[in-house]
């Protein structure tokens, strides 16, 4: 197989929940455990400054992508 593993659940998992994972293999050896936290909330919206014209700027959620239309 390629490694490639996925899973999905029967009903969408309730922000905020901890997922736990490792890997074991065929003789029973584990891996260290990883984690991830499921984060459906959208980002707050961006807050744009005033701009001269030349340079848009502003802030938004740390990780989010800001698309400018």
């Amino acid at each position: 197989g390629s490694g490639n593993w996925a899973f999905t659940p029967a009903t969408p998992l309730a922000n905020g929940t901890v997922i736990n994972a490792l890997a074991q293999d065929a003789a029973g050896n584990n891996s260290s455990p990883t984690s991830a936290t499921v984060d459906s909330l959208a980002p707050a919206a961006p807050v744009i400054d005033p701009s001269n014209g030349s340079v848009i700027a502003g802030t938004a959620e740390a990780g989010a992508t800001v698309i400018l239309t």
